[in-house]
Formats: structure tokens, sequence, C-alpha cells
């Protein structure tokens, strides 16, 4: 185990020439509002309503209720069928899935 990081973590290391910019700090917690606003989410994706996507289903079916999508028989979404299953794609799966084993 590596002295900084624990069990069932790892590490990546990312480089660009992308301009970057640093998040605004956070408002100390006692500053933070926690009003009506909050509860029903306004303006934000999370609030006291929906911060627990598990509390009404079993962890097993998943946050999101995808049962309830309608079925359609061509997928709206574009697939790339030429490169979906291509023996590329598979040694790259199977080379990734080999370095994250350690």
């Amino acid at each position: 185990m590596h002295l900084l990081l624990a069990k069932g973590f790892g590490l990546a290391i990312v480089t660009t020439d992308m301009e970057m910019e640093s998040d605004r700090i956070l408002a100390p917690l006692e500053e933070q509002t926690f009003g009506p606003a909050w509860w029903v989410a306004k303006g934000c994706a999370k609030g006291a309503l929906n911060r627990d996507p598990y509390r009404r289903r079993r962890y097993m079916d998943g946050a999101y209720p995808f049962e309830k999508l309608k079925r359609v028989e061509k997928p709206t979404t574009f697939i790339d069928e030429e490169r979906v299953a291509s023996p590329q794609t598979v040694q790259h799966v199977r080379s990734c899935a080999i370095w994250r084993s350690w």
C-alpha cells in the first residue's frame, strides 16, 4: 500500500494544454443557508428532498428508475456500430482491465 493512498484507491495524472480555472472557494458552513430554497433544490441539482436517491429505491435497482423508460425498437442515441466491438476496442479494454487489476 502506498503511504498516501488507502487500499482501493488509485491515482491518475492527466496532462493538458487546455486553460483551466480553479473552483470558487465554498463559504464556511456557518454562512451557508439551508432554507426553503435548499429544501426544494432551487437553483441547484440536489436539496434536502432529493439528496438521497436510494431513500425510496433498493440499491440494486440503481438510483434512477430506468425501468419506467419507454422501450423503442431502434435506439435514439447514435451508436458507431463499426467501432463498438472492433478488435482494437476489445484489446484496449483488456489492457485497461489488466492495468486496473493491480
